[in-house]
């Protein structure tokens, strides 16, 4: 099929829509060709993101990681130091 035909296929399947499917359909090809003009994915990134991406994946390869239980242990520990100082003193020298 051309892009003839397909456009004219196209026409007259627009050509019998009510108004509200018609606005629908509009909707819909609007937010696609936004979509498909707007930079998307690792190209939208900056040089630094690319980088610390780049550095994160070899120290993957290179099996420098930290299991998930110790992130979240570090997490919570580092939470409860920065918070520690925002509970009544009779509470927090119980802790």
């Amino acid at each position: 099929m051309t892009s003839e035909e397909i456009k004219n296929n196209i026409y007259k399947m627009l050509n019998q829509l009510d108004e509200k499917s018609l606005s629908e359909v509009n909707d819909i090809m609007t937010d696609y060709l936004r979509k498909t003009e707007s930079k998307e994915g690792w190209d939208s990134l900056s040089e630094e993101d690319k980088a610390a991406i780049a550095e994160g994946l070899e120290q993957i390869e290179k099996g420098q990681t930290i299991p998930y239980d110790e992130v979240r242990k570090r997490i919570h520990k580092k939470l409860f130091q920065q918070n520690m100082h925002r509970l009544p003193t009779h509470i927090s020298t119980f802790l």
